[in-house]
């Protein structure tokens, strides 16, 4: 798959997600989480290098149709070979859907920003204790 349009290259390939960003807005690759269940803590792993401008960043939100529960931005160490990343994602206790987006971020350099992405997952986690509800 090659997505492109003037300032943005979008491409999946031997599954690898690359972007290649020029534009003045960050651009991503969008991934709906299917069966979430918001009473589950999550493990999100994935594989991933900078090849040059702005660090790789993954974007997290929590919805549904009419409220935005929770939202998150994760930006990753500048990694110039591939690196490993995992980290947990705690939910909000309540009806919503989750997803996650693997980010190749603006850049104020003209030649862009360029992520590559692998080996991306999203994990439910057992947990041997009830969650906490705060506030």
């Amino acid at each position: 798959m090659n997505v492109q349009c003037s300032k943005v290259n979008f491409q999946f390939s031997n599954n690898i997600f690359s972007i290649v960003n020029r534009s003045k807005s960050d651009a991503y690759f969008d991934f709906p989480i299917k069966d979430f269940d918001s009473h589950q803590y999550y493990l999100v792993n994935l594989t991933y290098k900078q090849d040059y401008g702005n660090h790789a960043q993954v974007y997290f939100n929590q919805r549904n149709d009419t409220t935005l529960f929770k939202q998150e931005t994760k930006s990753l160490p500048d990694y110039s070979d591939w690196g490993d990343y995992s980290f947990y994602y705690s939910t909000v206790e309540t009806d919503s859907n989750f997803n996650v987006a693997l980010e190749g971020a603006q850049s104020m350099d003209p030649v862009g920003t360029k992520i590559e992405y692998k080996n991306f997952s999203v994990n439910k986690v057992f947990a041997n204790a009830e969650k906490q509800i705060t506030g």
